[in-house]
């Protein structure tokens, strides 16, 4: 089992789904004082799904388990080089949808759904596509679960084209024409389920019904077989109503913000006036679809900063004071509720990334790490009820990678707390994450023994914080990258060499550490591991 590296993007998801029968059941027994022991029944109708490698070494299964054991393989690779890859579930948590190949790397990966609430075998949706040689490309679940929707190569000159079909393989249709597609790789359904958005290959922005195959409406502007122009990116409101997009419509070369309807009317130019050499470099939505967060170097080139919109392209705000060379926005994020905006600046000092939170309108700028220390903030996120932040920082600055440590904070910068325990020497916390509620936090930190990375849980504020896994005796560490709660907060899995030093397993346990057990099967087969969990996209 390697250890991953402490990196910025190191909180990462375990995918939890709606209890479900495999193929076969295939029981984990035995516990052992390093993990606790197997059970079987659901505590919630949760279901972790992951892979294992445990008949052959490096060919991956895809099993789920309970919170609480019995873990059950949903199917098994068909060939070397032929393991299941890009899992997902559906929004409504019926099925699971997942690539894999039939026979190995020179056979083409294949999209497949099982049924979560049956015992039936997975099902082929792509249907081969058109050719027997075209790979599924990108696969994506209407928000409702009720379609998929996916981008299959045709074999022709590296062509795609675009497919829905129900989740059974039922109904499988073509969206659009290779000639309208080609290379396409982009697609993304409406909120509401109605349409889809994609980029074809003149690099324009589509949409199109599922009900009314082969109907598009270009959004962006005719690029005219480029001409040097691209959407580069884009993403529907949360209601639905609108797209923004990033292109070079107006200058070559120049990437602007879009807001257009469906229909491609009012398509509008919502950034501010840039200067020359400017672009903008990313957007995201509030979640009421009420403005937009951009980040572009508007004022001076090289220099990025922060600025709110409305849709319509008023109101518009930058969200930080005014600042110079050196200094750049390097990430922000909209709290659930939508009231503010988080992001990660150089903004008080040029090098030094440091949490800050405004309102909307760009009002209420505040520094969220303590002004008391230099300290590069790592990571962060909100709470699911938006009352709080949490960050890991690296204490003492950037020159000193020993010692970060967790915090949380108000959105207003009230209630600052560290809320990770005492640290080992030359200690981390690598990773956590919000309990749904947002009631609790879990993390994985180097916190009891040197160089041991160890699961904690504790309240948002610091207080009732307890040690989840099994005392491992110095022999493994929980990995950083793997762990997650149950829907109703009741449980968390994770990941760890735990209970035999070098194989990893799958466990779960209260947030206090109680009822702990292995939920992965047995691993005999030397070099055995858990090898993924899969995000849950809920």
């Amino acid at each position: 089992m390697q250890r991953p590296a402490l990196t910025r993007n190191s909180i990462l998801a375990v995918a939890v789904l709606p209890a479900f029968a495999g193929l076969a059941a295939c029981g984990g027994g035995g516990g052992g004082g390093g993990g606790g022991s197997t059970a079987s029944g659901n505590t919630t109708d949760d279901v972790v799904v992951f892979e294992a490698d445990t008949t052959t070494d490096g060919w991956n299964e895809l099993w789920r388990a309970g919170f609480d054991g019995g873990p059950v393989m949903v199917t098994a690779p068909r060939a070397v080089d032929g393991d299941v890859t890009t899992v997902r579930r559906s929004p409504g948590g019926d099925r699971i949808a997942f690539l894999m190949r039939n026979a190995g790397s020179s056979t083409p990966e294949l999209l497949y759904t099982a049924d979560v609430r049956s015992n039936d075998p997975p099902v082929l949706v792509s249907n081969n596509a058109e050719s027997a040689g075209a790979d599924v490309t990108r696969f994506a679940w209407s928000p409702n679960g009720d379609r998929l929707a996916f981008i299959a190569e045709t074999g022709t000159n590296g062509t795609s084209e675009l497919f829905i079909a129900f989740p059974d393989g039922s109904g499988r249709a073509t969206i659009t024409s290779s000639a309208a597609m080609g290379t396409g790789k982009k697609l993304e359904w409406a909120p509401d389920s109605s349409q889809l958005a994609y980029v074809a290959e003149d690099l324009e922005l589509f949409v199109v019904s599922p009900d009314t195959p082969g109907q598009t409406t270009r959004v962006s502007e005719d690029y005219g077989n480029g001409g040097g122009r691209s959407v580069v990116g884009f993403a529907w409101a949360p209601d639905s109503g609108a797209i923004a997009y990033m292109a070079d419509q107006d200058t070559v070369g120049r990437q602007e913000l879009y807001v257009a309807a469906p229909d491609g009317t009012g398509d509008t130019a919502v950034n501010e006036s840039m200067v020359s050499g400017g672009d903008v470099l990313s957007f995201a939505w509030a979640p009421d679809a009420g403005r937009l967060a951009y980040k572009a170097d508007a004022d001076t080139d090289g220099i990025e900063e922060l600025f709110t919109v409305d849709p319509d392209g008023n109101a518009h705000a930058k969200v930080h004071a005014a600042y110079g060379s050196g200094n750049d926005i390097v990430d922000y994020q909209w709290s659930p509720d939508g009231a503010y905006l988080a992001y990660l600046a150089q903004q008080d000092d040029p090098g030094q990334e440091e949490l800050y939170a405004s309102a909307a309108d760009g009002s209420g700028n505040v520094r969220l790490n303590s002004t008391s220390m230099a300290s590069d903030v790592l990571n962060y996120a909100w709470a699911p009820d938006s009352s709080r932040v949490a960050y890991s920082v690296f204490d003492g600055g950037a020159a000193i990678l020993a010692a970060s440590s967790l915090h949380t904070v108000r959105p207003d910068g009230s209630g600052r707390a560290q809320v990770n325990g005492p640290l080992a020497s030359n200690g981390n916390v690598f990773t956590f994450k919000w309990a749904p509620s947002g009631g609790r936090i879990a993390y994985v930190a180097e916190q009891d023994t040197v160089d041991v990375r160890e699961l904690y849980t504790t309240a948002g504020d610091g207080n009732d914080g307890h040690k989840v896994n099994a005392d491992p005796g110095g022999n493994g560490d929980v990995l950083s990258n793997t762990l997650d709660w149950s829907s109703d907060g009741s449980r968390i899995a994770y990941v760890g060499d735990t209970r035999t030093a070098g194989v990893a397993e799958l466990f779960s346990a209260s947030p206090d550490g109680s009822d702990r057990v292995r939920i992965s099967p047995d691993l005999s087969l030397a070099d055995s591991d858990v090898t993924e969990l899969h995000e849950d996209n809920r």
